[in-house]
């Protein structure tokens, strides 16, 4: 009787096991299981058998990790009259940086400037003072700079050498164009275009308001005594996807750079600035046939869309004058 009840409770556990096991897992398991094995899969090189899987890198591992984000778009925005909008800031670095160099046990402050931080600027295409730090040596190597008539390149020398003292932007005055180099904001209208500047050293705030509707040069009664100067008078033309800025009416007093390259009140200045996407692209041809033997190509600038500022900074203080008395040597600021 014993053995009989003994051989039961066997067959019954064995009957149970075997229904058990036809019975399919549950759905958390099943999901786990697929999770496990589409994880084991993915981590298998294509030629790999399946048995040997080969270990992600550490690398490989890490941008599994990342959460995946769409590429941000970058298209062009059009104004209201079907032109490319210009509209933005044009990468003003707010706050300052200062270049410092270290002799012996002394850090020495070179200049604050609105250089960006390398990492996001790392070819120094977003700063203002993109070249400032070259040498003077290096410049006046460079074969790409104005090309002076033979009466005047005495005149240039000596302005380079008493720069320091003779440099109109020394002396409170405004660089002009096109030394003040592409605009770091631009505010876009239908027919108008206003560029603002704002001084990396915050001795000038400048502004510029070009007409697009087709407007001629101002006559020398409508510019109300204010002409020439500095700025001169602009007028823009849109070709094609390009803003064309043709600038001419200046004093005589414009710097090309730091390096005595003079003009005279014949100077004329070719802008040219597109947009594609985030970038806007800059470049300015100067002639002045009274100075130069043929047109001057600057060096072109490309500037990001700052998307961290709405606008630069205005009203700067004024600027007041106190370092002429105190320059004791003839090199260059």
């Amino acid at each position: 009787m014993k053995s009989r009840f003994s051989w039961s409770v066997t067959v019954m556990l064995a009957v149970l096991l075997a229904v058990l096991c036809l019975v399919p897992p549950p759905a958390a398991a099943q999901q786990g299981q697929a999770s496990a094995t589409g994880a084991a899969k993915a981590a298998m090189p294509s030629n790999a058998p399946p048995s040997s899987p080969a270990p992600l890198s550490a690398e490989e591992a890490a941008k599994a990790a990342m959460p995946s984000h769409p590429a941000p778009s970058a298209a062009t925005p059009t104004a209201t009259d079907g032109h490319p909008d210009l509209t933005g800031v044009w990468w003003r670095y707010r706050g300052v940086n200062l270049d410092v160099k270290q002799e012996g046990n002394t850090r020495i402050n070179l200049q604050p400037t609105s250089r960006a931080p390398e990492s996001e600027d790392p070819e120094n295409n977003l700063s203002v003072n993109t070249r400032i730090y070259d040498s003077v040596a290096a410049r006046r190597a460079n074969p790409d700079k104005p090309s002076y008539k033979p009466e005047l390149m005495a005149k240039v020398a000596r302005l380079d050498r008493l720069e320091a003292k003779l440099d109109p932007g020394t002396h409170c005055k405004l660089p002009g164009i096109p030394r003040l180099g592409p605009p770091q904001q631009i505010v876009q209208g239908p027919g108008v275009v206003a560029f603002l500047y704002d001084s990396p050293d915050a001795s000038y705030d400048a502004f510029r308001v070009v007409p697009t509707d087709g407007h001629p040069h101002r006559t020398e009664a409508e510019t109300l005594g204010l002409s020439p100067s500095y700025m001169g008078d602009s007028i823009g033309r849109w070709e094609g996807d390009t803003l064309v800025v043709d600038t001419i009416d200046f004093n005589g007093d414009v710097w090309l750079g730091i390096d005595g390259w003079l003009t005279t009140p014949k100077l004329r200045v070719i802008e040219r600035l597109r947009r594609d996407g985030d970038t806007l692209h800059y470049q300015a041809t100067v002639e002045d046939p009274d100075a130069l033997t043929k047109p001057w190509v600057m060096p072109a600038r490309t500037l990001q869309l700052n998307r961290k500022d709405s606008r630069i900074e205005q009203e700067e203080p004024p600027c007041i004058e106190l370092d002429s008395p105190h320059i004791v040597t003839p090199e260059h600021h």
